[in-house]
């Protein structure tokens, strides 16, 4: 409550007073997800695709936050990002006024606010940006600033959810893979790391332990399943965040491979190179199966129907003890 009455507050000029047409083809095009979760930003991928198919001579940029926004800098449907740097705008206010100048001297014909729930730094920048229209979720802010606002199934897949706000132009129908494309140079960089360490490409699997709060699971349950993988002959590597140093070092010393990017865009350079991925609900996971990696997607206090990766090549489990390694090693054994 307190965060729609300081909108209304300070945004109160924005309300839309007259009906605004549609565009029908718009030349310039902004997207506008602002964070810092590396998972949010993969799952805009499949809108992005969609967009670009809708649009394919428009200009399509999209809004970032200052952290992760590196892992979609790749995706061939965007012309632009622009780096939200919330910490730095803090500390030196006139950055965010040439940041609002620079999205308002582009002109853009649209604006899509991606946020599927309420997200103040979203409406302000979908209000500041100067775009002729604005379209987004339904919430009680929404329907008086916006010019369209799309209702949400939360039963659905995440992806799916988000490329509703494409209705308007096309009927839903069958939502794209979500896209990870790795910087060649990490590639190459990640393949010299595994050959040092005498593992080999595209029949490594990969295993991060990661995890949000209550996402995680028992890292007891990891170094068993590492076991049980090197007990059956799979190369194994364990991936780690700058801020698990100290659970790598446990795994190291029970004479697991570990690695800990000190980059996002160094991890995801490995990832063409790994033959299956296993981790919980994480960021690493959702960069995994946009790469294309066969995954199992650990589950166990978050909604996989909402969350999870679709394909064939998905699986998701609850527990560790769900993973058949019969299964694993068939396809090893058909990798080239």
């Amino acid at each position: 409550m307190k965060k729609t009455r300081l909108l209304d507050l300070l945004f109160h000029p924005f309300r839309i007073s007259a009906t605004r047409k549609l565009p029908d083809n718009p030349e310039r095009i902004l997207v506008i997800r602002q964070d810092n979760r590396i998972g949010n930003l993969i799952l805009i991928t499949p809108f992005l695709k969609m967009c670009r198919e809708l649009f394919p001579n428009s200009k399509i940029d999209v809004v970032v936050g200052g952290f992760f926004g590196e892992v979609i800098r790749n995706n061939p449907c965007i012309n632009s990002l622009h780096i939200y740097n919330q910490l730095k705008f803090i500390r030196f206010p006139w950055l965010f006024l040439l940041f609002i100048f620079r999205l308002r001297r582009s002109r853009y014909n649209i604006v899509f606010d991606m946020k599927s729930d309420l997200s103040f730094n979203n409406i302000m920048l979908t209000l500041l940006c100067g775009a002729k229209f604005r379209i987004g979720f339904r919430n009680e802010i929404s329907k008086e600033y916006y010019d369209m606002t799309i209702p949400i199934n939360y039963a659905l897949y995440e992806a799916e959810i988000l490329t509703t706000l494409l209705t308007p132009w096309k009927p839903a129908g069958k939502t794209p893979s979500i896209t990870y494309i790795p910087k060649k140079e990490a590639v190459e960089k990640a393949l010299k790391v595994l050959r040092n360490n005498n593992l080999p490409s595209g029949k490594t699997v990969g295993i991060h332990t990661g995890g949000r709060g209550a996402k995680r699971i028992a890292l007891s349950d990891f170094l068993s399943l590492g076991q049980r993988l090197i007990a059956d002959q799979h190369p194994v590597i364990f991936f780690f965040g700058p801020d698990e140093l100290s659970y790598m070092l446990q795994f190291k010393e029970a004479g697991f491979i570990c690695i800990c990017p000190k980059r996002v865009e160094d991890f995801g350079g490995f990832l063409p190179h790994m033959s299956h991925f296993i981790s919980c609900d994480t960021g690493p996971m959702h960069m995994a199966a946009g790469a294309g990696v066969s995954t199992y997607s650990i589950f166990v206090n978050s909604s996989p129907e909402r969350y999870a990766p679709r394909g064939d090549k998905h699986k998701i489990i609850r527990s560790v003890r769900e993973i058949n390694l019969t299964e694993i090693s068939t396809q090893l054994g058909n990798a080239p």
